[in-house]
């Protein structure tokens, strides 16, 4: 039988984004434990130790001369891809069988065939360039970085003398030389590094002699011409290896590969305090340091709930993506970024760049604590970053050539008012947007630009009308009646040039009497103002279409007061916040009011949590998002979208994760599910439920053909017969199989 397993797109992250990334840590793939307590990080960059965990060791992959064996590497590259991690290669040229053939025994030397090194090289390289030729199967990122050997001089610690590489200055030159061209001879793109360095001034004083005339020596054989960035270990070494570099007139990136983030290893090995450990990453980063890839993550720390792992997650989530740095004194330095500048400044008076925008910013403390700047002195450190604006550029709205019965035919939206990335919306398909507008605080300009920006885009708005405050009732009417009139599309009063008229309206948001913010309003408060807002619009347009307030889950009170009331209405406008949405409660409820017949919006909905985040990882998210969201269109639910498209700063951790797009713009898992459903089965004519249960089976018809969507486990040869094209769950083509060879583990895909 063929096993489907989850694999991600080659639609995937664009590894350009992924490689903006400047922190890494070591070995996340053989510690689990690292990516559960850190999955909120983007640490993208992971590497081996040595060659006894690395699995690009010749030996663990030609095990016998000519004979491959790539199942533990295709693993790891697996687990990369579907984690978003990035992979810096450590290639060791110890096989064994070859250490045996010239030294009679495994010793870890130079290796005794050359020519069958470099082309174990060759073929290593090939299979994960993602050229196209020879790749493995299913590659999403490809590895363009390696690293020739770890920590090849002796390193005298402890009284001990360690050592990866029992070998001269001048073998290894020869071994950095026949791997650099072997890389390069397959892919001519890829990035080398040295071995990594670490006795450049810490040991005892002959081993630091010893590693410097180690690679004094390479450098006057050339070696400078064979690595593309210069690696070294440990934080304290940066400044020394700058110097010793520009000794040999070497130039090149410096990745700081091994880094002391929690201990002071010249001061005993002490713990740092928290401030000091994050000073620290930002002096080599002001040093030259280009990346931080394999720094030393406070996981027990994490476990333990200790201060140190506090400050390190919000060192990495502030400064993982800058893209350059500026010292403005000793104790403050400038973060600049695409979305923000982020200063950190520590014991120290604020620099006059900060104090005359600080109302435009927020601090937090070395922890993540929000803390008032209340005077112009710091004490400890803190982040000080500009706010985050929420601004539509319409010059950066793709232009889509679709028709308003197109758009309006669609069955998927974008997110709420703060959702603005229309570049990524339209790449993956959706039709709708929500936008809120405050009845009090109405901006005719700006409600105009989002109204062009969603016709470029070839997306419709459905529109919330709402208040903050109880007000007056005339003045209320007015603006809802001007408002309609501007958007309708019916030529009397409109917005010049309008394309896409406005014909989706929905009355307040998520109210509940007596509840903040509607703490002075009762349900005869909201019909007043409901029945004078359906009668303005209806009046202004009588197509236009009128949902009373979205509410939150099955809320009986709610919808009874509705049927009660007999309150008119056109659609209901519903939020979920849990797998499956409770759609089948929903339905049952609406049917007993007499309502089963009224369209139902899912205009909110998040699978990553609500205040706090949910332990799930993105696949997880991805896959609840999008197995709820097919069985709510196969139960009735007419449109459906998440609460927010993408990610910003004043979000609660759970609607972060919920996101489709991350706080650095790039797209999770669940963009490339979202896209793919979209593709899959939009604009559908109709569902069926097939089967329910641990194995679900919901066949769409679309277009006149039938696209069925599987997900759960089991073998689907109990429940379909026949040959299918099969789609995975991101959009990754898994063949055509036999129902009965496909085989589901907690997974979804889409059969033809």
């Amino acid at each position: 039988m063929v096993i489907i397993t989850l694999s991600i797109s080659t639609q995937g992250y664009e590894i350009e984004e992924l490689e903006k990334a400047r922190f890494g840590t070591l070995q996340q793939y053989l510690h689990p434990n690292t990516v559960d307590t850190l999955s909120d990080l983007e640490l993208v960059w992971d590497r081996s130790a040595g060659p006894g965990d690395t699995p690009f060791n010749w030996g663990r992959i030609e095990k016998n001369p000519g004979e491959y064996d790539w199942s533990e590497v295709d693993e790891y590259v697996k687990w990369c891809n579907e984690n978003k991690k990035l992979p810096i290669a450590m290639i060791f040229p110890y096989a064994e069988w070859d250490q045996i053939s010239c030294y009679g025994g495994y010793y870890e030397k130079m290796p005794c065939n050359l020519t069958a090194y470099k082309e174990f090289v060759k073929k290593l390289v090939e299979r994960y360039d993602g050229d196209g030729i020879d790749d493995m199967p299913g590659l999403v990122y490809p590895i363009k970085y390696w690293e020739v050997m770890n920590e090849v001089t002796p390193r005298h610690w402890g009284g001990q003398i360690l050592s990866f590489f029992n070998g001269t200055a001048e073998e290894y030159f020869t071994i950095l030389k026949t791997t650099y061209e072997a890389i390069k001879e397959a892919d001519p793109e890829a990035k080398v590094l040295n071995a990594g360095i670490a006795d450049m001034t810490i040991g005892n004083e002959s081993g630091v002699i010893e590693c410097k005339d180690f690679y004094s020596k390479i450098f006057e054989l050339g070696g400078a011409d064979y690595f593309d960035i210069a690696n070294i270990h440990w934080m304290y070494n940066l400044e020394e290896f700058k110097k010793f570099l520009a000794s040999h007139n070497v130039t090149k990136p410096i990745w700081i590969t091994e880094a002391d983030f929690i201990y002071n290893y010249t001061a005993g090995g002490v713990m740092k305090s928290p401030e000091e450990a994050v000073i620290d990453v930002i002096r080599c980063f002001e040093i030259g340091a280009e990346k931080i890839t394999g720094i030393g993550a406070p996981v027990e720390e994490c476990y333990l709930g200790m201060p140190m792992c506090y400050a390190f997650k919000t060192m990495v989530e502030k400064l993982n993506y800058f893209e350059y740095m500026e010292k403005i004194s000793d104790n403050c330095y400038k973060f600049v970024n695409d979305n923000r500048i982020t200063y950190v400044i520590w014991n120290s008076s604020l620099p006059e760049e900060i104090k005359t925008n600080l109302s435009n910013m927020v601090a937090v403390d070395v922890y993540g604590n929000f803390v008032e700047i209340e005077d112009d002195f710091v004490d400890g450190l803190v982040y000080i970053s500009t706010k985050e604006k929420i601004e539509v550029d319409l010059s950066k709205v793709p232009e889509v050539n679709r028709s308003y019965e197109e758009a309006l035919a669609g069955r998927f939206g974008a997110g709420g008012t703060g959702s603005i990335d229309f570049a990524t919306m339209v790449e993956a398909g959706v039709t709708w947007k929500r936008i809120t507008i405050s009845i009090e605080n109405y901006n005719q300009s700006e409600m105009d630009l989002f109204i062009k920006a969603a016709e470029k885009a070839g997306m419709i708005l459905h529109v919330i009308l709402d208040v903050s405050s109880k007000i007056d009732l005339d003045q209320f009417v007015e603006k809802v009646s001007q408002i309609v009139e501007r958007y309708d599309g019916d030529g009397i009063n409109d917005m010049p040039g309008l394309k896409y008229p406005v014909k989706h309206y929905e009355i307040f948001n998520e109210f509940e009497p007596n509840t903040a913010p509607w703490t002075d309003w009762s349900y005869d408060n909201y019909e007043e103002y409901y029945r004078a807002a359906y009668q303005s619009i209806k009046e202004a347009c009588s197509d236009c279409q009128v949902a009373p307030s979205s509410f939150v889950d099955v809320n009986y009170e709610f919808l009874n007061f509705l049927k009660e009331r007999e309150i008119e209405f056109d659609f209901l406008s519903y939020h979920s916040y849990t797998d499956y949405l409770n759609v089948d409660e929903l339905m049952g409820v609406l049917k007993e009011l007499g309502f089963e017949n009224k369209p139902i919006w899912l205009t909110e909905s998040q699978f990553g949590g609500m205040e706090e985040k949910l332990n799930r990882s993105e696949g997880e998210v991805a896959y609840a998002m999008v197995k709820s969201y097919v069985y709510a269109l196969a139960k009735g639910i007419e449109k459906v979208e998440p609460s927010e498209w993408e990610t910003h700063e004043n979000y609660s951790e759970g609607l972060k994760w919920s996101c489709l797009i991350d706080e650095n713009g790039n797209k999770r898992n669940a963009f490339y599910a979202y896209k793919t459903l979209i593709d899959e089965i939009d604009g559908f004519e109709s569902a069926a439920i097939v089967s329910l249960g641990d194995l679900n089976i919901v066949k769409f018809t679309v277009g006149g053909k039938d696209v069925i969507v599987a997900w759960g486990t089991g073998v689907l040869g109990d429940v379909l017969s026949g040959k299918y094209n099969v789609t995975g769950m991101y959009g990754n083509s898994l063949g055509v199989k036999n129902a009965n060879e496909i085989i589901l583990d907690e997974e979804l895909i889409y059969l033809e």
